[in-house]
Parts: structure tokens; C-alpha cells; sequence
């Protein structure tokens, strides 16, 4: 296994903290910080992978939706035999449309 040597500034009063409940645990300062390094690693590869996930499952969705919304009918406002013309606001007979809804 190739090994390189790292080298960390942190307060003595840490250090020295460690070192007592690494000795306590039977462990080395190395292996706690090797195995700390491991699982955050680990932690931050899921995390990745679910927001890879996440992404990939909004875009499914969004593009599902813009898919959807060329299928749909869309819904005009109504009153009796009038239809409202979404973009002129104006009201028109239903029959005058010829069968275009």
C-alpha cells in the first residue's frame, strides 16, 4: 500500500484530546483519521449519487410535464355558449369556432 505523510495544524489542546481517546479506544491518531477520512468519503459519494438521483429524477419530471402539457387540451373559461379567447380576453360563441376546440 503506498502511504503519504500528511500534516495537520490543529490547536494542541485537540491534539492532545485525540490522542487520549485514541489511546483509550487502542487505536492510532493515523487509523482514526484514515478510517474519519474513509466514511466521509463514503458519506460524500452518496450524497453525490442522490443528488445525481434527484437531478436526473426533476429533469425526468419536468421534461414528462412539457411532455404532457403538448398532449393537453387546454381549459377555457366558459359561460353558457361563450368562450372566453385567452389572449384577446374576449368572449366569442362556441358555434362561430367551427369545431376548432
Amino acid at each position: 500500500m503506498n502511504t503519504t505523510l500528511l500534516n495537520l495544524r490543529v490547536s494542541n489542546q485537540v491534539k492532545d484530546d485525540f490522542q487520549t481517546v485514541c489511546k483509550l479506544n487502542s487505536t492510532t491518531m493515523t487509523g482514526e483519521i484514515v478510517r474519519f477520512m474513509s466514511q466521509f468519503i463514503t458519506a460524500e459519494i452518496k450524497r453525490f449519487k442522490d443528488y445525481q438521483n434527484d437531478s436526473k429524477e426533476i429533469e425526468h419530471l419536468k421534461k414528462k410535464r412539457v411532455t404532457n402539457n403538448v398532449k393537453r387540451t387546454p381549459i377555457y373559461e366558459t359561460h353558457g355558449d361563450m368562450i372566453k379567447d385567452p389572449f384577446t380576453q374576449t368572449w366569442v360563441n362556441k358555434n362561430s369556432l367551427g369545431g376548432l376546440l
